[in-house]
């Protein structure tokens, strides 16, 4: 059952060279369910190398392909998938303290205001967000907690803001969370961002 179930998980997050860490390697025990995840510069080349994948659950798989999706999106200036993979109450903020929402984000990337040429992900870490203080607030059953996930990674963007074109590196977090009404995968509620 184990090798259709990692062939399941190659299936859904692609071919692409993956380097993960388990959570026997984690040095932090605050973050229980945390996983590291190295990728690749060339994440999305037309290279075709083998996978190896360790301590990376089903559900960190995919928040981890809808945040690369998302990503490219961006570049690719895809504006249904940029609305998919982002909350309507998106907080997106910026190296330099502007903050978008989604609308804005969508405004701006329609227009041409901004453009994203590339955006190359690596060092990226998943921490599962459960607060207990909240499982002790909202006793009632009816009440439902949703967990968020959060990835830090560091970002190379290469980005032209009002056609003045900068490539940054970044420290950025991001916090995605279950799409509300039974849709699939995970969407972006907020984003920080910092120079390195």
């Amino acid at each position: 059952m184990k090798p259709l179930l990692f062939i399941l998980l190659i299936f859904t997050i692609g071919w692409w060279p993956i380097h993960a860490v388990g959570q026997d390697d984690i040095q932090n025990p605050e973050r229980k369910n945390e996983v590291t995840v190295q990728w690749p510069t060339a994440l999305y080349g037309k290279q075709r190398k083998a996978v190896s994948l360790a301590g990376v659950d089903i559900k960190s798989a995919f928040v981890l392909r809808n945040a690369l999706d998302y990503h490219q999106a961006l570049v690719k200036r895809d504006l249904k998938a940029i609305k998919h993979r982002t909350s309507t109450y998106l907080s997106y903020g910026h190296s330099n303290g502007w903050i978008e929402s989604q609308a804005d984000q969508l405004r701006n990337i329609e227009t041409g205001y901004l453009i994203y040429h590339s955006y190359v992900e690596d060092s990226m870490t998943i921490s599962y967000r459960y607060d207990d203080d909240l499982e002790a607030t909202f006793s009632s059953q009816a009440t439902k907690i949703i967990p968020q996930i959060q990835l830090d990674f560091i970002a190379v963007i290469d980005v032209s803001l009002q056609g003045k074109r900068n490539t940054y590196r970044l420290k950025v977090t991001e916090v995605w969370a279950p799409i509300p009404g039974g849709g699939k995968g995970c969407h972006l509620i907020c984003r920080k961002a910092s120079k390195l």
